[in-house]
């Protein structure tokens, strides 16, 4: 059985857009419940700054991978197995 990488791609794009979302939500609170103080603007344009940063990273990191490849489980459990059989 082989499971190709695309999968736990869209796994990981699933987590981030909810992360995303999470974090526009908590942005839109603070905007529409805080006084719009120095303090405000700084922590929000350093989260969004963050953000943008860890993105960008991930993307830089990602492009990297072969997507096309596949993982075999049968032959990976077997040889792990293998690794720890005393005979």
């Amino acid at each position: 059985m082989e499971i190709p990488y695309t999968i736990f791609l869209g796994i990981y794009f699933l987590a981030v857009l909810f992360i995303l979302v999470y974090a526009l939500i908590n942005l839109l609170h603070v905007m529409r419940l805080s006084r719009l103080s120095n303090h405000v603007v700084l922590v929000s344009f350093l989260f969004i700054a963050g953000t943008l940063f860890i993105l960008f990273m991930s993307y830089h990191s990602l492009v990297k991978i072969n997507w096309q490849q596949r993982i075999d489980w049968h032959s990976t459990i077997n040889e792990s197995f293998q690794e720890f059989n005393p005979l």
